[in-house]
């Protein structure tokens, strides 16, 4: 071979070596990237996952406080309960009471839904409960009892009386 053939062909086997060179450069700089991306990676998980785990815990702990306040609230009610209603509905809820032979209807049988005038629904027992039904022996509590005291009965007539059956 001539020597300029030779010379050529060394240029070539540089040039081809110097690209190889390049390119293991460029996947040594890629690859320290994703060691940097995964490193962040891993320490973005670990910081999505203490804000996974932290709002879960509020939300169990508000759901918990929510859950608390609702038992005390259906006690409350069946004291109220226990304390009003009884003459007429009996302690049991089932229309019962001592008074129930004296009044001209039955009170209902709070224990069976299928039985009310007008609703099973917390919103028409807290209706019931404040307004009375006309026509009928159930008087309006809005006038003894405070909204409160009437919501708490009717959380207690939906969340035990309504289950007792």
């Amino acid at each position: 071979k001539s020597q300029r053939s030779n010379i050529f062909h060394k240029r070539r086997r540089m040039l081809h070596l110097k690209d190889v060179k390049n390119q293991l450069q460029y996947a040594s700089a890629v690859a320290d990237q994703l060691i940097f991306a995964e490193a962040w990676h891993w320490k973005l998980m670990g910081i999505l996952g203490m804000v996974v785990s932290l709002g879960a815990t509020t939300l169990y702990s508000a759901e918990l406080k929510q859950n608390q306040t609702k038992q005390q609230l259906i006690a409350q009610g069946k004291q109220i309960f226990l304390g009003n209603c009884v003459p007429c509905h009996g302690e049991q809820g089932k229309g019962d009471g001592p008074a129930a032979q004296t009044l001209p209807e039955k009170p209902r049988d709070l224990t069976n839904p299928q039985t009310y005038k007008i609703g099973a629904s917390l919103e028409t027992i807290l209706q019931t409960v404040s307004n009375g039904i006309p026509g009928t022996p159930m008087a309006p509590w809005s006038i003894k009892l405070t909204p409160d005291q009437i919501r708490a009965v009717a959380n207690f007539v939906v969340a035990d009386l309504q289950k007792a059956k």
